[in-house]
């Protein structure tokens, strides 16, 4: 009598393998709509107000001027006419953990739109390098969402 084990055992790992990759992807997709139920607060170079979109949307910039975007999810909108923007510093250039805020800066927004941003050059300037949280907040101190920027020198 004649076995097959070698081609069970060969056919065994690749349907495992399969089945693998599948729930990987399930699990991303997963992730992805849990994680867009939340604000999200991002950063860009500027706001191109013809294509009403971010330009050069990043995580990492040099130092200087940024603009913030903060975007609800879904068809939620703001629910306010003020927020305050903070900025605090977390991290310095080594990478060694720091804690300071640099300031808060209130922006008037109208409470139907879902997405905001934010210019101005005076406030929103990151002139060290390091890592920095902006957290948008109503004015009741309610969080409706904070990103991360890393600046590096130029």
């Amino acid at each position: 009598m004649k076995t097959y084990l070698p081609v069970t055992k060969t056919l065994l790992f690749f349907l495992l393998i399969g089945i693998f990759s599948l729930s990987c992807g399930k699990l991303k997709e997963v992730t992805k709509k849990v994680s867009s139920n939340e604000p999200r607060v991002y950063f860009c170079e500027k706001w191109d107000q013809q294509k009403n979109a971010p330009v050069n949307e990043s995580t990492r910039f040099t130092t200087g001027f940024l603009t913030v975007v903060l975007e609800m999810p879904g068809d939620k909108t703001l629910g306010v006419a003020e927020v305050n923007l903070r900025i605090t510093k977390t991290k310095d250039a080594s990478g060694n953990a720091v804690e300071k805020i640099i300031g808060t800066f209130p922006f008037e927004v109208e409470a139907t739109w879902n997405t905001a941003y934010f210019t101005d050059p005076e406030n929103i300037t990151f002139s060290e390098p390091g890592t920095y949280r902006v957290s948008v907040y109503k004015n009741d101190g309610t969080l409706i969402g904070s990103g991360e920027v890393e600046i590096v020198s130029r």
